[in-house]
């Protein structure tokens, strides 16, 4: 027998489904930040690791550990944009991508 839904277990998945939709459209928007300064970041800082969040450039770091540490001091779990000037972007699987609560 198929068990109902609680409207208090619906309105949680809500949430949660509206929370990721909102993390992607901000990573998405940080993405088109980024490649519309791609020019300008490849001839200044080739190789290094950029912070970008709320589509601005945060901060450039030697190493992605440093960029990382400074991205969770400035914004706890995120959602912000790292990524190495001049490298391909990396495909990550869903189960990544996704915050699990």
């Amino acid at each position: 027998m198929k068990e109902s839904r609680t409207a208090q277990a619906i309105s949680e998945e809500i949430v949660s489904l509206n929370y990721q939709f909102k993390v992607m459209s901000d990573l998405a928007d940080d993405i088109k930040a980024y490649e519309r300064m791609q020019g300008d970041l490849e001839m200044k800082y080739t190789g290094q690791w950029v912070l970008f969040r709320d589509e601005k450039l945060i901060s450039v770091h030697n190493a992605f550990e440093k960029a990382a540490e400074d991205a969770v001091r400035l914004f706890g779990a995120g959602p912000y944009l790292i990524r190495q000037v001049g490298a391909h972007p990396l495909v990550l699987p869903a189960s990544v991508m996704y915050r699990i609560r």
